[in-house]
């Protein structure tokens, strides 16, 4: 009889127990189910920041201020399990009337940057990371060499990189003056010649560094990644806007299938500015003024299977 009555009370516990961890995964499964979508779209604003040159008026009074050397829009698509990372160039203006996107840090707050993304390109910025040129260097040496392809022999005599023809080894402060060249020559039959002084070629310079040191992440160990993860935030500024909505970005991220690269697409200035003076170009060194072309805000976040690198 006790017999009976034991195997009656295991019998339900186990009823019990069986049910409550039915609730449980099912609960579980759609809560991770439900922040997966809340991270659909979800986006963070990665801004290295850079001191003023020292040739720029009043350099020496202006040392506190800082302008964006590159800006990042990262985001996550469900549709296509992938991380979009948008890059916006530095003589961007976003909306109009305001400054070009470099100099909003150091005319404005980065705050400003932020809601200017925003409007710019329809998308909520869940986080802001900011960090700076140093921190950029102790993050390249941390990941290791990072080696890119050159088509030609090539230098920057403002930021003193050089390198190629072929594989170029990236570590530290190379890497830092690789990614920073804006003032492109390469070496060919008449000797050097000048190419590129566009941001968007220093864009795909950083986009060629990223693909290769995901490659070497990859490639790479678990405790060489925690140790460069551990290292990344240790190195950076995060300012959470929204912490539900990056919570779900760090989870619809962390697993995803892949990477796709993209420039915001721009076109030249067509009208003046009356209210920004003359000499702000000179100042900021930005010869030129972007404007977004139309269709913008749906590209920012359009992404293709198969383009993920």
């Amino acid at each position: 009889m006790m017999d009976l009555v034991g195997w009656r009370w295991a019998r339900r516990r186990w009823w019990q127990w069986a049910c409550l961890t039915a609730i449980a995964v099912g609960t579980s499964t759609l809560a991770i189910a439900a922040v997966r979508y809340r991270a659909d779209g979800a986006a963070v604003l990665v801004v290295v920041e850079d001191r003023l040159p020292s040739d720029v008026p009043w350099a020496g009074i202006r040392v506190s201020e800082r302008r964006a050397d590159a800006i990042l829009v990262v985001r996550w698509s469900k549709g296509c399990d992938q991380l979009v990372v948008t890059s916006v160039p530095r003589d961007l203006v976003l909306m109009p009337g305001e400054d070009a996107a470099a100099v909003l840090p150091a005319t404005a707050r980065l705050a400003t940057l932020r809601t200017s993304v925003e409007r710019a390109f329809k998308v909520s910025i869940a986080a802001t990371i900011t960090l700076d040129l140093a921190h950029v260097q102790a993050m390249a040496e941390a990941v290791g060499p990072v080696v890119v392809e050159l088509a030609s022999e090539s230098r920057d005599q403002r930021t003193g990189f050089h390198g190629g023809p072929g594989p170029v080894e990236l570590l530290g402060p190379r890497a830092v003056d690789f990614l920073r060249s804006r003032t492109w020559e390469e070496f060919g039959a008449d000797g050097w010649v000048l190419t590129d002084v566009t941001d968007e070629g220093r864009i795909d310079r950083t986009d060629a560094y990223l693909r290769a040191a995901l490659d070497v992440l990859a490639r790479s160990g678990i405790w060489h990644q925690l140790s460069v993860g551990v290292g990344l935030a240790r190195n950076i500024s995060i300012k959470v806007q929204d912490a539900a909505h990056f919570a779900a970005f760090l989870l619809g991220a962390s697993g995803n299938r892949g990477v796709k690269f993209a420039v915001a697409p721009t076109d030249e200035e067509r009208s003046q500015d009356d209210r920004r003076s003359p000499f702000v170009p000179t100042d900021y060194g930005a010869p030129r003024r972007l404007i977004l072309v139309p269709g913008t805000p749906t590209m920012l976040g359009h992404c293709q299977r198969g383009a993920s690198s």
